[in-house]
């Protein structure tokens, strides 16, 4: 176990040493300059202006929600008039432990 650590130890040491010659990378004195001129140029509404296309996926999406929605409530009204029909042949059969089963 002493053979692994001292082996970890040297390989840490010599991962810092080897970090000590690394030298300082200096940077381009213009880019702040550039950043700060482009930030200038550009409109700042711009970020704030909206398309005409996402305005009308938007309301197709509701449109389409709302078909959706409409569709799904008149399929269950429909479905209160099939029921019945069920609830009778499942009171009257044999089957009648499978539909407690079902309507609990």
């Amino acid at each position: 176990m002493k053979k692994i650590d001292s082996k970890i130890a040297r390989e840490v040491e010599r991962t810092l040493q080897s970090a000590d010659d690394i030298q300082r990378v200096t940077g381009n004195p213009f880019l702040l300059t550039r950043i700060r001129e482009r930030m200038a140029q550009e409109d700042p509404r711009a970020l704030h202006q909206s398309s005409p296309r996402w305005a009308w996926a938007l309301a197709a999406s509701l449109v389409l929600i709302n078909a959706i929605s409409l569709l799904q409530f008149t399929q269950a009204s429909n479905r209160d008039d099939s029921t019945a029909l069920y609830d009778y042949y499942y009171e009257s059969s044999e089957n009648s432990d499978l539909y407690d089963f079902i309507s609990q």
